[in-house]
């Protein structure tokens, strides 16, 4: 998966881990959904947010897909985070 368009990554990765806490998934599984590396593979922020149908679609895929990307989104996050802290 090749990096299109990070704008908004860190808060899509954040807001959905927030709602699938809320909605009583395991911290774990939360994680999971990988939003961010879906969502930086178009150019745009608000507007390519993706709908909870296409992420359960892209978490149908295979496990070492699914790995990958959670590493990268979370390799993003920490370093938006760290560059928001600095």
């Amino acid at each position: 998966m090749t990096a299109i368009d990070t704008t908004g990554a860190g808060d899509t990765y954040a807001g959905y881990l927030v709602a699938a806490l809320a909605e009583g998934l395991a911290v774990k599984e939360a994680m999971r959904l990988a939003v961010a590396a879906i969502k930086i593979t178009r150019p745009g922020s608000a507007d390519v947010i993706p709908v909870r149908a296409e992420v359960d679609d892209f978490l149908a895929g295979s496990a070492q897909r699914i790995a990958r990307a959670a590493h990268r989104a979370h390799r993003i996050y920490a370093a938006m985070r760290h560059q928001c802290l600095a």
